[in-house]
């Protein structure tokens, strides 16, 4: 079964490639901020916290962020595998839960790159001073994460700043 994740700056393509991936290899599509940004549009004290937390550019907590991916992975849709897109966040997530990935894909952008894409998106969590925000709490919280990773030998690095097929032909090219 085919556990995959796709990790990289905010910006990076990770849940456009995400998609294309599964719909490839037939397999579900796990997209945390999806999921999350669904969650903030709830009438209700957690999408409160949620939209809160998503607004200033922060994760939500750790405890959430699993509960989330646990429930996804271990759905019916997702009995042939999973393409992961946002999780972990941290090491506190994959602490609080590991869904094994047996391959993980870095799509490696440029902070200029990644700036560029995320205030073109027009998502409200993506103004100037939130995407800046979002860059330093990734290189503090989530870069350790794709060291951990690298350390088991499971991540595949691949250039990102291309445009969207060229990329996902170098996706296709690395799988296992």
């Amino acid at each position: 079964m085919k556990r995959i994740l796709l990790a990289g700056l905010p910006g990076s393509g990770k849940t456009t490639q995400a998609k294309r991936l599964a719909e490839e290899l037939e397999l579900c599509v796990v997209s945390v901020g999806d999921a999350l940004r669904e969650m903030a549009k709830e009438d209700s004290e957690l999408g409160e916290v949620v939209k809160e937390e998503m607004n200033k550019g922060d994760f939500v907590d750790d405890a959430l962020a699993a509960r989330v991916v646990r429930q996804k992975v271990n759905s019916d849709a997702c009995v042939n595998g999973f393409v992961v897109d946002g999780y972990p966040r941290s090491i506190g997530q994959i602490g609080q839960y590991d869904p094994e990935f047996n391959q993980i894909i870095f799509l490696d952008i440029s902070e200029e790159v990644a700036q560029k894409r995320l205030l073109s998106r027009g998502r409200l969590d993506d103004d100037p001073t939130v995407v800046k925000h979002r860059l330093k709490v990734y290189e503090k919280h989530t870069k350790p994460i794709i060291e951990y990773f690298e350390r088991l030998g499971l991540v595949k690095v691949i250039d990102g700043d291309a445009d969207v097929d060229t990329v996902f032909d170098r996706i296709k090219e690395v799988l296992v």
